[in-house]
């Protein structure tokens, strides 16, 4: 659930299939009004580039509404949705499972509903905002196809390799990660 325009409604991630949606995170009303009045600022230019914008906390819906109508304003036209047991966060690792609150954080989901970037920035919030516009418009630019991998995943670990990860792709190429900097492919 949420509220849009003053009124609670709704909401799911399925019903933006079709569009680009970006979800801001933040961690609560009335303590988060940079974060989200920088988003809020570039709401026109994602709307313009066909892209939905959304914010969400842990608050309640009669919070956002106390926090509209006392800080926000009557021009805030986006959802504000409620994730008050951090569900929806946590499956974008953006919920402080202690503090119970989301983490400030953004998701872009590209118009066939693919999580295309999930981030957290200590970035000024109004550079974070431009940045996403730019990471938007860049993915809707250079369209990337969803491709399925199966991958066996192997770990070693010991004292004179550090640790190293074999990720080989069946027929394909074998990539291998090392803690002290090392990285090889091989087919």
């Amino acid at each position: 659930t949420g509220v849009q325009n003053g009124s609670e409604k709704t909401f799911k991630v399925s019903q933006y299939k079709g569009r680009y949606l970006v979800i801001v995170f933040y961690q609560a009303d009335f303590t988060s009004a940079d974060l989200v009045q920088s988003f809020a600022t570039i709401q026109p230019l994602l709307t313009s580039n066909g892209t939905d914008l959304v914010f969400c906390s842990g608050d309640s819906t009669e919070s956002h509404k106390s926090w509209l109508s006392s800080d926000l304003g009557g021009s805030f036209s986006s959802p504000l949705w409620t994730d008050k047991t951090g569900a929806l966060a946590t499956s974008f690792d953006l919920f402080d499972s202690e503090k119970k609150t989301c983490l400030d954080g953004v998701v872009v989901i590209d118009d066939s509903s693919i999580i295309r970037q999930v981030m957290t920035s200590s970035m000024d919030p109004k550079e974070l905002a431009k940045n996403v516009v730019d990471i938007v418009a860049l993915l809707k630019k250079n369209k990337v196809k969803q491709m399925t991998l199966s991958a066996s995943v192997i770990v070693f670990n010991d004292e004179s390799t550090q640790s190293i990860v074999i990720f080989t792709f069946p027929g394909r190429l074998s990539v291998i990660f090392s803690l002290s900097g090392y990285l090889e492919f091989a087919k």
